[in-house]
């Protein structure tokens, strides 16, 4: 009984910690407060959402060392505003439908820098896109089972106004690979 009650407790923290960094969002959203923030807190922030909501999908994230032995990656920062998790977090949830609805519960997430920017890209193991979906995707709302595509084109728009890019493909051995660069903060800190 005192384990069960104990893992709730720990469950109701974490709810309370995601509805004040909710609550936080959504000021620094009304003041359009842009920051620099960690490459690595925001992976740190997907990893902890997807153990929350996603425990049952197995997430596999590959940190690639940049080739610049000057780069450090554990100190690289992109410029941030309070939509860029939720972005990141509407691709990551279209991801995990369509692996589930391939009867799979495998996502990959890389995450790397190459020169000026950050790179992450989440390969999902769905059915891929089709032609005519990754023609579409981003630019317009798309009709699919997993949705109207409006998690795309909203997501497109948030990275935008962050200097960021959405690359979709498809990945030569299956499944869709979604590609988020997001230029890296260059302000050295005095």
């Amino acid at each position: 009984d005192n384990i069960v009650i104990g893992e709730m407790l720990t469950e109701l923290e974490r709810c309370r910690e995601s509805l004040q960094s909710f609550r936080q969002m959504t000021f620094d959203l009304k003041d359009q407060l842009i920051t620099p923030m960690l490459c690595t807190t925001v992976m740190q922030q997907i990893s902890d959402h997807m153990s929350l909501n996603y425990p049952e999908i197995k997430l596999v994230i590959k940190l690639e060392k940049p080739q610049d032995a000057e780069v450090n990656f554990e100190q690289a920062k992109v410029l941030a505003d309070a939509s860029l998790l939720p972005a990141i977090l509407n691709l990551m949830n279209n991801a995990i439908r369509a692996t589930k609805a391939n009867n799979s519960v495998m996502i990959e997430l890389t995450s790397e820098v190459i020169e000026d920017s950050w790179q992450m890209i989440i390969r999902d193991y769905g059915a891929g896109f089709t032609l005519s979906k990754l023609a579409e995707l981003g630019v317009k709302p798309v009709a699919s089972e997993q949705g109207l595509g409006m998690a795309v084109l909203l997501s497109h728009a948030s990275l935008g106004r962050l200097g960021g890019k959405l690359a979709l493909t498809n990945h030569q051995k299956g499944g869709a690979l979604v590609t988020l660069s997001l230029p890296l903060d260059n302000e050295v800190e005095k």
